[in-house]
């Protein structure tokens, strides 16, 4: 059996990287695709996949969007003559799963995230099978109202995406060597806001605009031994970072960001995955996203260290309340969650596909 798999972020890469290894524990072939997107082709690759480059994020522009998707379509189509897949797996990738279902390819989904109403309503009618974190209600999302729908295509498994890399994970200290940090010195690592994505509002974006910047010039003068470890999304929040000087580090290519986590004292991010791998591994986790998150308020119930904040102008307190707060023991936490493979197993039995 054949399987494609699409990957359109750094967080879906890490996620179709770990799918695909169990699938090929089972006999299975699998291809992976990603789109040229700031850390997702490095992050595939760090993990020992080679993935098909197949194009581009089409950024904050609704014109640009769409024609970046339909030019998608068009090459993958040509990337998948090659391979012939009988299966196809994303975290409900629009131009993916529109593919499968013109080639008459079952596909499954993955989701954590009903605020990207865009995406469920692009690719959830077209997927065979939706996987879910149980924490998630379907009804959520806009195009699982229907119960005849939610009964035939939705499956749960006990988790979120991110257990599947960190539940077993041992911390490398390589990654202190290739950003050149000292671990006798506070570290704290940020992730701008994804202010393209259609979820950010014209005025949450505004609101947002300085937090982290101002935050993080505030600490330095608090910790003057400070290192600030900075992943931006876009050149234009990279160049803005890098004004603050040479004590921010902001990485080219994609690094071991779980060791990292571990060897910081906080995280602070404007997304939602690094909070919830920072918090999993016990490191004190903030976001500013613009609503609650059900899969972190799903974590911090059951007692990891994961904090959203919202009302930005908020943020700098709780920095400074949370940083050097020592790190929490999540091993007995980590052991009540299920991973995201525990779905993929459910979702291809419901399809007929073997273990």
């Amino acid at each position: 059996m054949r399987a494609w798999l699409d990957a359109l972020t750094p967080k879906q890469g890490r996620l179709m990287v770990a799918l695909s290894r169990y699938l090929e524990s089972r006999g299975w072939k699998t291809l992976i695709t990603t789109r040229n997107y700031e850390y997702s082709v490095s992050t595939i690759k760090r993990l020992g996949k080679q993935p098909i480059i197949v194009g581009k994020h089409g950024g904050g522009d609704l014109r640009e969007k769409l024609f970046a998707y339909s030019e998608r379509i068009i090459k993958l189509i040509d990337v998948l003559d090659d391979f012939d897949p009988d299966l196809l797996i994303s975290f409900s990738s629009p131009e993916g799963t529109r593919t499968a279902f013109g080639l008459g390819i079952p596909s499954i989904s993955f989701n954590d995230t009903p605020h990207a109403k865009a995406v469920a309503r692009l690719s959830f009618p077209l997927s065979s099978a939706i996987v879910l974190p149980a924490c998630l209600d379907p009804s959520l999302f806009p195009t699982l109202g229907d119960p005849e729908e939610k009964r035939a295509k939705v499956i749960h498994y006990n988790g979120v995406d991110e257990v599947s890399w960190t539940k077993d994970f041992v911390p490398d200290d390589q990654v202190i060597d290739e950003l050149s940090l000292n671990t006798q010195d506070p570290i704290i690592v940020l992730r701008p806001e994804e202010k393209h994505a259609a979820y950010y509002t014209d005025d949450f974006k505004q609101r947002v605009r300085n937090i982290l910047y101002n935050m993080l010039s505030k600490l330095r003068s608090e910790y003057p031994r400070l290192q600030a470890v900075v992943f931006p999304r876009y050149e234009e929040q990279k160049q803005r970072y890098k004004q603050l000087g040479d004590w921010v580090i902001i990485p080219e290519n994609s690094v071991d960001t779980l060791s990292l986590l571990w060897h910081s004292q906080l995280l602070v991010t404007g997304g939602g995955t690094l909070s919830r791998e920072a918090a999993l591994l016990g490191i004190p986790a903030i976001t500013f996203f613009p609503r609650l998150l059900e899969v972190n308020k799903f974590l911090a119930d059951l007692g990891f260290p994961v904090y959203w904040v919202s009302n930005p102008s908020q943020i700098q307190g709780l920095v400074l309340k949370l940083f050097k707060q020592p790190r929490i023991e999540t091993k007995d936490l980590l052991q009540q969650l299920e991973s995201p493979e525990i779905g993929l197993g459910k979702a291809l039995e419901r399809l007929g596909f073997s273990k």
